[in-house]
């Protein structure tokens, strides 16, 4: 299963402007078959306001690139200086026009020195950031002002200036000295690449007139109109992502990380090695930047996210921290008592669960991810007025609906076989021709999933299903499992209250199917692995529980001289089992038995059991002693191969993993449904000291490749009778 991205590199403000917003905004743009003279007028005169400046001392760029851009094209026989650490992107500039520039070292404090170098005159031009970027600090007022006395040209990049806690003056600008202000860091227009040099009014006038004729097109200046005429909303973004920051920090410092706040909509983690933390993290999804090349080590940057993109942050940072400790965590320390970690990372579901987020590929189960630090929302701005929190509560609420609606009609049509039908071009008419459907609620299904993207129609009116409905096509497992094989116990949780676990029987078809078809991207790799693991080469592989049969089937194929005996208790998945036997053509190395799984002749001619997800079933059903009991005696009647059984741990779980998209996505109802059913899961440990009992020894253990499942929750173990007189023989073959 493909991760999700979570972009925590850019400094991007994490706060998008609202749909409707933008339906304004395009109702605002004017007839574009003119040219926008106009509205470049306007948006100069809007900006102006924004920033509190006169109209003749603004200037509009192409974000900060064109800006730099400009003024070396006026200023490219002075000697260029860029503040280290500092911005990447001025360097980039100068390297791109093939100009040399000279590097001023900021101080410790990562502000201007007091004694500037002597080569800082009126023939020098100085780029810097001021919040710098990466350091995130201000770089001192004495030293801009030291600037300026020298007569030096400057350019001071202000992207993070509505971040910060200190105003400035716009009457400390100079000759040649510029400001710039852009609309991506704190108006989230970073899609449009607009930004502003803000001077004094001669040197304004003179980029001016080298600049070209309506240099923003109409919808660039409605953009700017806009923000201009809401920045309160603005503001008020900038103040919820300042407080994310600060509860981030705050919470991470608690759980021992050494962390700089910053005056921007990022901050920085202290690590050892920088570079192998940002790929750690890439690895699991979250690109954060190391700012080694913009001269800043011993440090990550990373920018303030969503609330679920900070809740999912500092799960992993955590998980790191659990694994590495110094490689990541400096100062790696307990929580204090009274800390905001101690408060609040044993009751994550008291903060309003954290990790649970809508991710395609991943789970649609919603929430509002938070951490709270002092009454201080990290993820968001709290519950300012009940109609702010009544919005919030209904938008969660009506996302497991949409869910419920989503699931129930996809496997609706996975069942029937109507998901596969449209992987290509089809009709409506088509369908309801070919199953008997009625067209009017064919219609509506198909407009409902368009809707949800499930479905791509053209103009023409033809549908098929999207790049992501062809992922569910193709993975059904899932739905499968939970839905179809757990529809009527999830729906009849009333009678099970009063009635008890078991109550309510779940459909053995579709657990079966979906738990096999899932098994092919985690559990049949498991198995494999410890095949592999206790050197040994199968001849005869019996499979108790085998629902339809899946395993048998793939293990055959990987082990040519191996034949299965599959035994199932449900009538309907041997027939199903029996049917995907002959599609095979596996008929006589596979035979399939309808009967008590613990009932089975098993002696010397079996050399390898398996259990797949049953052995938990069958322990709630007849008890731990009754199981160690039937484990001796197979070992009597002459069985001393190997059993290999694949389970979900039952032990107790971290809360983290539990809350991650994953746990809450997958695992979550996965133990409801075990409440529900009279299901009993045993931590991994009690399964090995039941074996024990029995005269085993577990040989080999492992997990789920984590690309597939991230939680380490779904276990694999090997055992073999302690007393074993048969010769464990070197695996010679090779898998297909």
């Amino acid at each position: 299963m493909q991760r999700p991205i979570i972009d925590l590199s850019r400094n991007e403000n994490s706060e998008s402007i609202p749909s409707s917003s933008l339906a304004e905004l395009c109702r605002r743009v004017p007839s574009l078959q003119r040219y926008p003279f106009r509205e470049n007028e306007l948006a100069i005169a809007a900006a102006a306001r924004c920033f509190d400046i006169s109209p003749d001392r603004i200037i509009f760029t192409r974000g900060i690139d064109d800006a730099v851009d400009q003024l070396i094209r006026r200023y490219h026989r002075r000697r260029f200086f860029v503040a280290r650490p500092g911005f990447d992107g001025f360097v980039q500039r100068l390297r791109a026009h093939e100009l040399a520039y000279e590097e001023l070292f900021l101080g410790e404090d990562f502000r201007l020195p007091q004694r500037l170098p002597a080569e800082l005159d009126e023939h020098a031009f100085v780029f810097l950031a001021d919040p710098n970027n990466p350091t995130g600090q201000t770089v001192g007022s004495d030293g801009l002002m030291a600037l300026i006395e020298r007569g030096c040209g400057c350019l001071i990049d202000e992207a993070y200036k509505a971040f910060c806690s200190r105003e400035r003056d716009c009457s400390l600008l100079g000759r040649h000295i510029y400001r710039f202000r852009s609309f991506s860091k704190e108006f989230s227009l970073a899609g449009m690449r607009l930004g502003a040099l803000l001077g004094e009014t001669a040197d304004i006038e003179d980029l001016r007139d080298r600049q070209v004729c309506c240099p923003l097109d109409a919808i660039s200046c409605e953009a700017i109109r806009y923000v201009a005429d809401h920045r309160d909303v603005f503001a008020k973004n900038v103040e919820t992502i300042s407080r994310r920051r600060d509860g981030l920090c705050e919470l991470l410092t608690d759980f021992g990380y050494e962390v700089r706040n910053c005056e921007a909509n990022f901050f920085l983690l202290r690590a050892v090695d920088p570079s192998a933390m940002t790929k750690s993290l890439s690895e699991r999804g979250i690109l954060v930047r190391d700012p080694g090349d913009m001269g800043l080590t011993d440090y990550v940057r990373i920018t303030v996210g969503t609330p679920e993109e900070n809740a999912l942050l500092i799960r992993e940072l955590r998980m790191h921290q659990a694994a590495v400790g110094k490689d990541f965590a400096s100062q790696p320390v307990a929580p204090d008592s009274d800390s905001a970690a101690s408060r609040f990372a044993p009751e994550w579901s008291d903060a309003e669960q954290i990790c649970g987020v809508a991710w395609q590929g991943y789970t649609d189960l919603p929430t509002n991810a938070v951490l709270h630090s002092d009454n201080v929302v990290c993820g968001q701005e709290g519950q300012s007025s009940n109609e702010d929190g009544f919005q919030r509560n209904l938008e969660r609420v009506l996302a497991y609906t949409r869910g419920l609606a989503v699931s129930l009609v996809l496997q609706s049509l996975i069942a029937d076989g109507v998901l596969s039908a449209m992987r290509r071009d089809f009709s409506v008419g088509g369908i309801c021709e070919s199953k008997g459907y009625r067209p009017s609620v064919f219609s509506a299904i198909v407009r409902f999933l368009i809707t949800e993207q499930i479905i791509e129609e053209d103009a023409k009116g033809g549908h098929r299903l999207s790049r992501f409905g062809l992922w569910i096509e193709e993975h059904p497992g899932w739905l499968n499992l939970l839905v179809g094989g757990y529809r009527d116990v999830l729906g009849g949780v009333n009678t099970i209250l009063k009635e008890g676990p078991g109550a309510v029987p779940s459909d053995l078809k579709f657990v079966g199917l979906g738990s096999n078809q899932i098994s092919q991207f985690d559990a049949f790799p498991l198995v494999r692995k410890l095949i592999n693991d206790v050197n040994s080469d199968p001849r005869c592989v019996m499979d108790l529980g085998c629902g339809s049969g899946f395993f048998l089937v793939e293990l055959c194929r990987c082990l040519p001289r191996m034949i299965g005996i599959g035994v199932e208790q449900s009538e309907e998945s041997v027939q199903d089992a029996r049917r995907l036997v002959r599609r095979s053509g596996l008929d006589e190395r596979i035979t399939m038995v309808q009967g008590d799984v613990l009932g089975q002749t098993i002696d010397e001619t079996v050399d390898l059991l398996l259990f797949a997800f049953v052995l938990q079933e069958l322990v709630s059903q007849v008890g731990e002693e009754r199981f160690v009991d039937w484990l001796r005696r197979i070992r009597a009647s002459g069985f001393s191969g190997h059993i290999l059984i694949v389970e979900v741990e039952g032990g107790p779980i971290d809360e983290a993993t539990l809350l991650s998209p994953f746990g809450l996505g997958y695992y979550n109802p996965y133990f409801l449904i075990h409440g529900l059913t009279r299901q009993q899961l045993l931590p991994t440990k009690r399964w090995v000291e039941l074996f024990e009992q029995a005269g085993y020894r577990c040989s080999a253990q492992r997990v789920v490749d984590p690309g597939v499942d991230p939680t380490g929750l779904e276990v694999g173990l090997a055992f073999q009778h302690i007393n074993s007189a048969q010769a464990t023989r070197t695996a010679n073959f090779l898998w297909s």
